[in-house]
Protein backbone atom coordinates (compact mmCIF):
# COMPACT_ATOMS: atom_id res chain seq x y z
CA UNK A 1 0.00 0.00 0.00
CA UNK A 2 2.90 2.39 0.78
CA UNK A 3 4.41 1.79 -2.66
CA UNK A 4 1.04 2.39 -4.35
CA UNK A 5 0.48 5.65 -2.46
CA UNK A 6 4.03 6.84 -3.16
CA UNK A 7 3.47 6.06 -6.84
CA UNK A 8 0.25 8.05 -6.80
CA UNK A 9 1.94 10.93 -5.00
CA UNK A 10 4.74 11.15 -7.55
CA UNK A 11 2.29 11.67 -10.39
CA UNK A 12 -0.23 13.99 -8.75
CA UNK A 13 -0.19 17.62 -9.94
CA UNK A 14 -0.26 20.30 -7.28
CA UNK A 15 -2.29 20.89 -5.17
CA UNK A 16 -3.32 17.23 -5.30
CA UNK A 17 0.21 16.06 -4.45
CA UNK A 18 -0.09 17.79 -1.10
CA UNK A 19 -2.86 15.38 -0.18
CA UNK A 20 -0.33 12.57 -0.06
CA UNK A 21 2.69 14.54 1.23
CA UNK A 22 2.73 12.50 4.40
CA UNK A 23 5.26 10.16 6.06
CA UNK A 24 5.20 6.55 4.81
CA UNK A 25 3.82 5.32 8.12
CA UNK A 26 0.83 7.61 7.69
CA UNK A 27 0.45 6.73 4.02
CA UNK A 28 0.30 3.09 5.00
CA UNK A 29 -2.82 3.83 7.05
CA UNK A 30 -4.62 5.70 4.31
CA UNK A 31 -7.69 3.92 3.12
CA UNK A 32 -7.97 2.80 -0.47
CA UNK A 33 -10.96 5.10 -0.76
CA UNK A 34 -8.73 8.11 -0.10
CA UNK A 35 -6.25 6.88 -2.70
CA UNK A 36 -9.06 6.59 -5.26
CA UNK A 37 -10.33 10.05 -4.34
CA UNK A 38 -6.86 11.52 -4.84
CA UNK A 39 -6.55 9.84 -8.23
CA UNK A 40 -10.02 11.07 -9.17
CA UNK A 41 -8.98 14.65 -8.38
CA UNK A 42 -5.97 14.17 -10.62
CA UNK A 43 -8.17 12.83 -13.42
CA UNK A 44 -10.37 15.91 -13.18
CA UNK A 45 -7.27 18.10 -13.45
CA UNK A 46 -6.07 16.22 -16.54
CA UNK A 47 -9.42 16.11 -18.34
CA UNK A 48 -9.98 19.82 -17.78
CA UNK A 49 -6.62 20.39 -19.43
CA UNK A 50 -7.40 18.06 -22.32
CA UNK A 51 -4.78 15.53 -21.22
CA UNK A 52 -6.91 12.44 -21.72
CA UNK A 53 -4.02 9.99 -22.11
CA UNK A 54 -2.78 10.86 -18.62
CA UNK A 55 -6.34 10.72 -17.30
CA UNK A 56 -6.72 7.24 -18.78
CA UNK A 57 -3.52 6.09 -17.07
CA UNK A 58 -4.91 7.16 -13.69
CA UNK A 59 -8.34 5.66 -14.39
CA UNK A 60 -6.69 2.35 -15.20
CA UNK A 61 -4.86 2.50 -11.88
CA UNK A 62 -8.19 3.07 -10.14
CA UNK A 63 -9.52 -0.02 -11.91
CA UNK A 64 -6.57 -2.03 -10.61
CA UNK A 65 -7.19 -0.80 -7.06
CA UNK A 66 -10.84 -1.78 -7.24
CA UNK A 67 -9.97 -5.18 -8.71
CA UNK A 68 -6.87 -6.21 -6.78
CA UNK A 69 -7.37 -4.48 -3.44
CA UNK A 70 -11.14 -4.19 -3.01
CA UNK A 71 -12.33 -7.02 -5.27
CA UNK A 72 -15.06 -4.71 -6.55
CA UNK A 73 -15.63 -6.13 -10.03
CA UNK A 74 -18.38 -3.66 -10.92
CA UNK A 75 -16.35 -0.52 -10.28
CA UNK A 76 -13.22 -2.05 -11.78
CA UNK A 77 -15.15 -2.81 -14.96
CA UNK A 78 -16.53 0.73 -15.16
CA UNK A 79 -13.06 2.23 -14.67
CA UNK A 80 -11.51 0.02 -17.34
CA UNK A 81 -14.21 1.11 -19.78
CA UNK A 82 -13.68 4.80 -19.00
CA UNK A 83 -9.93 4.37 -19.41
CA UNK A 84 -10.47 2.57 -22.70
CA UNK A 85 -12.69 5.37 -24.01
CA UNK A 86 -10.06 7.99 -23.15
CA UNK A 87 -7.23 5.96 -24.68
CA UNK A 88 -9.29 5.54 -27.85
CA UNK A 89 -9.93 9.28 -27.93
CA UNK A 90 -6.16 9.77 -27.96
CA UNK A 91 -5.73 7.12 -30.70
CA UNK A 92 -3.92 4.78 -28.29
CA UNK A 93 -5.90 1.91 -29.79
CA UNK A 94 -3.79 -0.99 -28.50
CA UNK A 95 -3.97 0.28 -24.92
CA UNK A 96 -7.68 1.00 -25.29
CA UNK A 97 -8.28 -2.54 -26.52
CA UNK A 98 -6.40 -3.97 -23.54
CA UNK A 99 -8.71 -2.04 -21.21
CA UNK A 100 -11.83 -3.09 -23.12
CA UNK A 101 -10.68 -6.73 -23.00
CA UNK A 102 -10.21 -6.49 -19.22
CA UNK A 103 -13.68 -4.94 -18.97
CA UNK A 104 -15.12 -7.77 -21.07
CA UNK A 105 -13.57 -10.35 -18.75
CA UNK A 106 -15.17 -8.62 -15.77
CA UNK A 107 -18.56 -8.37 -17.49
CA UNK A 108 -18.37 -12.14 -17.94
CA UNK A 109 -17.34 -12.65 -14.30
CA UNK A 110 -20.43 -10.63 -13.37
CA UNK A 111 -22.47 -12.88 -15.70
CA UNK A 112 -23.29 -9.91 -17.94
CA UNK A 113 -22.63 -12.01 -20.99
CA UNK A 114 -24.19 -9.83 -23.74
CA UNK A 115 -22.06 -6.87 -22.59
CA UNK A 116 -18.98 -9.10 -22.50
CA UNK A 117 -19.66 -10.40 -26.02
CA UNK A 118 -20.07 -6.86 -27.35
CA UNK A 119 -16.73 -5.79 -25.87
CA UNK A 120 -14.87 -8.87 -27.13
CA UNK A 121 -16.27 -8.31 -30.62
CA UNK A 122 -15.31 -4.63 -30.47
CA UNK A 123 -11.71 -5.52 -29.64
CA UNK A 124 -11.65 -8.24 -32.29
CA UNK A 125 -12.95 -5.84 -34.94
CA UNK A 126 -10.18 -3.36 -34.13
CA UNK A 127 -7.57 -6.13 -34.15
CA UNK A 128 -8.56 -7.54 -37.54
CA UNK A 129 -7.17 -4.53 -39.37
CA UNK A 130 -3.56 -5.02 -38.30
CA UNK A 131 -1.19 -7.86 -39.12
CA UNK A 132 0.39 -7.36 -35.69
CA UNK A 133 -2.86 -7.93 -33.78
CA UNK A 134 -4.85 -10.17 -36.11
CA UNK A 135 -3.46 -13.32 -34.48
CA UNK A 136 -5.15 -12.42 -31.19
CA UNK A 137 -8.61 -12.20 -32.76
CA UNK A 138 -9.28 -15.92 -32.31
CA UNK A 139 -8.78 -15.50 -28.56
CA UNK A 140 -11.38 -12.72 -28.35
CA UNK A 141 -13.86 -14.68 -30.43
CA UNK A 142 -13.29 -17.79 -28.32
CA UNK A 143 -14.14 -15.82 -25.20
CA UNK A 144 -17.22 -14.32 -26.83
CA UNK A 145 -18.43 -17.76 -27.89
CA UNK A 146 -17.85 -19.18 -24.42
CA UNK A 147 -20.07 -16.39 -23.11
CA UNK A 148 -22.82 -17.57 -25.47
CA UNK A 149 -22.51 -21.08 -24.09
CA UNK A 150 -22.51 -19.78 -20.51
CA UNK A 151 -26.04 -18.59 -21.32
CA UNK A 152 -26.76 -22.06 -22.76
CA UNK A 153 -27.47 -20.24 -26.03
CA UNK A 154 -26.18 -22.64 -28.65
CA UNK A 155 -28.18 -20.95 -31.41
CA UNK A 156 -26.29 -17.67 -30.99
CA UNK A 157 -23.02 -19.55 -30.53
CA UNK A 158 -23.44 -21.34 -33.86
CA UNK A 159 -24.57 -18.18 -35.63
CA UNK A 160 -21.63 -16.17 -34.30
CA UNK A 161 -19.20 -18.99 -35.04
CA UNK A 162 -20.33 -18.89 -38.66
CA UNK A 163 -20.19 -15.09 -38.80
CA UNK A 164 -16.67 -14.96 -37.39
CA UNK A 165 -15.65 -17.43 -40.11
CA UNK A 166 -16.79 -14.96 -42.76
CA UNK A 167 -14.89 -12.10 -41.12
CA UNK A 168 -11.69 -14.15 -41.09
CA UNK A 169 -11.69 -17.16 -43.38
CA UNK A 170 -8.87 -18.79 -41.42
CA UNK A 171 -10.86 -18.90 -38.18
CA UNK A 172 -13.01 -21.93 -39.00
CA UNK A 173 -9.93 -24.16 -39.21
CA UNK A 174 -8.45 -23.04 -35.87
CA UNK A 175 -8.39 -25.16 -32.74
CA UNK A 176 -10.51 -22.51 -31.04
CA UNK A 177 -13.33 -22.78 -33.58
CA UNK A 178 -13.24 -26.58 -33.54
CA UNK A 179 -13.26 -26.52 -29.74
CA UNK A 180 -16.39 -24.38 -29.70
CA UNK A 181 -18.01 -26.71 -32.23
CA UNK A 182 -17.35 -29.68 -29.95
CA UNK A 183 -18.70 -27.81 -26.92
CA UNK A 184 -21.86 -26.82 -28.78
CA UNK A 185 -22.45 -30.45 -29.72
CA UNK A 186 -21.99 -31.56 -26.11
CA UNK A 187 -24.24 -28.83 -24.72
CA UNK A 188 -27.01 -29.60 -27.21
CA UNK A 189 -26.70 -33.30 -26.41
CA UNK A 190 -26.78 -32.58 -22.68
CA UNK A 191 -23.72 -34.81 -22.36
CA UNK A 192 -21.30 -33.80 -19.55
CA UNK A 193 -18.84 -36.58 -20.44
CA UNK A 194 -18.61 -35.46 -24.06
CA UNK A 195 -18.16 -31.91 -22.82
CA UNK A 196 -15.37 -32.86 -20.40
CA UNK A 197 -13.60 -34.82 -23.12
CA UNK A 198 -13.58 -31.80 -25.43
CA UNK A 199 -12.21 -29.57 -22.65
CA UNK A 200 -9.46 -32.03 -21.72
CA UNK A 201 -8.42 -32.45 -25.34
CA UNK A 202 -8.17 -28.68 -25.86
CA UNK A 203 -6.30 -28.16 -22.58
CA UNK A 204 -3.67 -30.74 -23.53
CA UNK A 205 -2.46 -28.48 -26.33
CA UNK A 206 -3.57 -25.02 -25.23
CA UNK A 207 -3.43 -24.62 -21.47
CA UNK A 208 -6.59 -23.08 -20.08
CA UNK A 209 -6.21 -19.90 -18.06
CA UNK A 210 -8.20 -19.17 -14.90
CA UNK A 211 -10.88 -17.17 -16.72
CA UNK A 212 -11.59 -19.93 -19.23
CA UNK A 213 -11.54 -22.60 -16.54
CA UNK A 214 -14.13 -20.68 -14.51
CA UNK A 215 -16.53 -20.08 -17.40
CA UNK A 216 -16.16 -23.65 -18.66
CA UNK A 217 -17.21 -24.88 -15.22
CA UNK A 218 -20.27 -22.62 -15.38
CA UNK A 219 -21.18 -24.05 -18.78
CA UNK A 220 -20.80 -27.60 -17.50
CA UNK A 221 -22.99 -26.82 -14.51
CA UNK A 222 -25.63 -25.60 -16.95
CA UNK A 223 -25.52 -28.95 -18.74
CA UNK A 224 -25.89 -30.83 -15.47
CA UNK A 225 -28.74 -28.59 -14.30
CA UNK A 226 -30.60 -29.04 -17.60
CA UNK A 227 -29.79 -32.52 -18.86
CA UNK A 228 -32.53 -32.50 -21.48
CA UNK A 229 -31.73 -29.34 -23.42
CA UNK A 230 -33.17 -30.72 -26.62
Amino acid sequence: MVERCESVQARLPRPCAAVLSLPPTVLNRLTLTVAVQALTQTITHFTQGGRFRQAADREKEIAQIYLQEQHDLRRACESYERAGDWYAQEDAIATANACFKDAADLHADLEEYPAAIARYEQVADHSLGSALTKYSVKEYWLRALLCCLAMQDTVTAKRNLSRYGTLDTTFSSTREAKFIGALVEAVEAGDPEMYTGAVVEFDQVTKLDNWKTAILLKIKKGIQDEPTLL
